[in-house]
């Protein structure tokens, strides 16, 4: 119960009431201001779908050995290290027939791009990138890279493909930045 008999609780209401207004406006505010953002950050940034590509296959024909794929039989279609048999048979990373169509395809369905299987400098994986960078762009796709293994040389690493690859048309960008 208020001392002064209820005088005061006019001023008390008429403050609660602005208190109230200025915090919902304030809120009100906030809100408008993390749309805003929100807004910017969606749009700023354009979208992609990205699919892991492994780059990782060889055939005979093509690379001169086996690489990845063991116990091939192409007459029963059988692969002792795969579940499936691929449309393409046990195909090669490294053929230029191939990976135009594995960026054909991705295109058709909708990808933007592929976040290609990468061990390190030189080997198998590293051979193939420049064809698919190259096959990607012709097919308006770009091309990253992901870390299969990491080693005390992963700085190293990093600045080998920004130096071989982060430069091509095809190397993704956000913000233009590789």
């Amino acid at each position: 119960m208020n001392p002064s008999g209820g005088r005061l609780r006019l001023p008390f209401i008429l403050f609660g009431l602005l208190a109230s207004a200025v915090t919902c406006n304030a809120a009100e505010d906030r809100d408008e201001l993390l749309r805003q953002r929100d807004e910017v950050k969606l749009t700023a940034i354009s979208k992609q779908v990205l699919a892991f590509y492994y780059g990782w296959y060889g055939n005979p024909t093509v690379s001169s050995r086996w690489v990845h794929w063991e116990k091939v039989d192409e007459a029963k279609k059988t692969i002792g290290s795969s579940a499936h048999f691929p449309t393409l048979g046990a195909y090669d990373s490294h053929d230029r027939k191939l990976v135009e169509q594995h960026c054909r395809w991705a295109k058709e369905a909708g990808i933007t791009g592929f976040i290609a299987t990468w061990w390190g400098q030189g080997d198998f994986h590293d051979k193939g990138l420049p064809l698919l960078l190259d096959t990607a762009q012709k097919n308006g796709l770009v091309v990253t890279v992901y870390f299969e293994t990491t080693r005390n040389g992963a700085l190293k690493d990093v600045l080998y493909l920004l130096e071989h690859y982060a430069k091509h048309p095809a190397w993704l960008r956000v913000n233009g930045k590789p």
